[in-house]
């Protein structure tokens, strides 16, 4: 089971990953069942009600991971 979330809405039009979607798009050739958020649908409370029902998290959007303080990373 995938839960896959992809371009997630921002305020900022430049941020957006129009290419996230085909990512996505091609899990159902890799996985049985995927069940996919898109721009609007894709946001936190998706992940913290759904995930505890895949067996993987793919999230298609942008990461800031900061090695010196690991806990200010984000996505």
């Amino acid at each position: 089971k995938v839960l896959a979330l992809a371009n997630p809405a921002t305020a900022m039009p430049q941020a957006e990953l129009p290419f996230t979607y085909r990512e996505v798009d091609v899990l159902p050739r890799y996985y049985d069942q995927v069940r996919a958020h898109f721009g609007a649908d894709a946001k936190e409370a998706v992940v913290k009600t759904e995930a505890g029902q895949a067996d993987i998290l793919h999230i298609a959007t942008h990461g800031e991971f900061k090695p010196t303080t690991p806990a200010d990373s984000r996505l």
